[in-house]
């Protein structure tokens, strides 16, 4: 008899599909295998819609990303575990301090980040997405287990043609990742504007309000994109160079977080055709250097020359592109995670002895039924926290923005 995996959401899963890549990276791309869905039934079960029928059902219960830092889920996480189900929490990021120019700082404010490690503790299985961060969630939770992230080698863009217009990708969905180095990236960014004048076009993708300023060093900006509106833009344009600073040794304050990230940006630069420029730091560390991209220490002019090499050798781009997009053929296709994920869900069903029957239990009912609320409080809470955030970083377009959305909710 097929066992049942429950994964919980926050919204329809088709809305989070557009909304959340993460979620479509980690998750719903992985557990589309038909491997996976021949052994087991999946159910995608927003919190909302949570009931005794569900809980009775379900075998796996899988949790992702941020959910956990709620107070709420830490009940729920207590209610699964007390009726013999298993739990998983997947993970992708270094969640226990979040850095200060981060649009996620407020989620682990005061109690939430032990309400995480403690969520954290109890599961059954961690899964995350590198080496590194697995070994800081060790402290935590013995069974934590490395799943990298893949990608779908379907339609990978061959690399741009010679071209007398250099156009160049800075790419981001959590502001310029940069402290120490902020001002001498931006220094870079203007000498290289400076020595080529139209023959280069800097292109900044996401968000970037930690950079003043922006207009005087981007051509073009392109803000408020969900992730089909982003690899969209990938695939309809020409970037011919990708740069991805990270913040390394010279930011002590994030380096645990950034050393923890995966490197995913080098996956999406081989995929749309992309010759790519990394900061010398753990997640990019796996890239031959000049083979198939390359790796500078944040200094002005290990920057400038590498961008300077790029830019003017059409040969090299072209060899970094076909070198990294054989790399993540070999190594990060979709297969390689569905398999990886199929051989966890099986270890994890492998420990429930048997189907048990849940009786109907009046106290966890109770508590079920306090969870639905509790969450929607927590959720509210959560929300004053995040515009409290942007209030003492004056993003003041961003208020406009996050107020008018509530505004055509309730309208709606």
């Amino acid at each position: 008899m097929k066992k049942t995996i429950v994964v919980f959401t926050s919204v329809n899963v088709n809305n989070l599909v557009r909304k959340n890549y993460t979620f479509s990276l980690r998750i719903k791309s992985n557990f589309d295998s038909s491997l996976i869905q021949e052994k087991y039934n999946v159910k995608y079960v927003k919190f909302t819609d949570l009931s005794w029928k569900i809980m009775r059902e379900g075998d796996i219960f899988v949790f992702y990303k941020a959910q956990f830092f709620l107070k709420s889920i830490f009940n729920l996480v207590n209610v699964i575990k007390k009726l013999g189900k298993k739990v998983v929490f997947d993970l992708d990021d270094y969640y226990f301090d979040l850095p200060a120019y981060s649009f996620s700082k407020h989620l682990n404010e005061g109690s939430r980040l032990m309400n995480m490690i403690y969520s954290i503790g109890r599961a059954d299985l961690v899964t995350v997405s590198t080496p590194y961060l697995r070994y800081q969630l060790l402290k935590y939770n013995k069974n934590t287990i490395v799943c990298e992230n893949t990608i779908v080698l379907d339609d990978f863009k061959e690399p741009c043609e010679k071209s007398d217009i250099i156009n160049i990708l800075i790419t981001s969905g959590d502001n310029l990742k940069l402290n120490t180095f902020k001002k001498e990236f931006i220094l870079c960014l203007e000498k290289i504007k400076k020595e080529f004048g139209d023959q280069v076009v800097i292109y900044f993708l996401g968000k970037f309000s930690n950079i003043e300023n922006i207009s005087r060093i981007a051509d073009r900006i392109i803000d408020k994109t969900s992730p089909s509106q982003y690899f969209q833009c990938l695939k309809e344009n020409d970037f011919h160079i990708g740069l991805v600073p990270l913040g390394a040794e010279e930011d002590p304050e994030t380096f645990i977080s950034h050393s923890s990230k995966s490197n995913i940006k080098f996956l999406e630069f081989a995929a749309h055709g992309i010759a790519g420029v990394y900061s010398e730091i753990e997640p990019y560390k796996m890239i031959d250097n000049g083979n198939n991209g390359l790796i500078v220490r944040n200094s002005v002019n290990e920057w400038c020359c590498a961008i300077k090499k790029l830019v003017t050798d059409h040969e090299l781009r072209e060899k970094i592109v076909r070198n990294s997009q054989r790399v993540v053929r070999e190594k990060y296709s979709k297969k390689i995670s569905q398999d990886k994920w199929l051989e966890l869900l099986n270890n994890v069903a492998a420990t429930i002895k048997e189907k048990r029957k849940v009786r109907y239990n009046f106290m966890e009912f109770l508590r079920l039924e306090y969870f639905i609320f509790d969450y929607h409080m927590n959720l509210v809470h959560q929300k004053i926290l995040f515009l409290r955030l942007l209030v003492r970083r004056h993003e003041f377009r961003e208020i406009r923005i996050r107020v008018g959305n509530i505004f055509k909710a309730v309208l709606n």
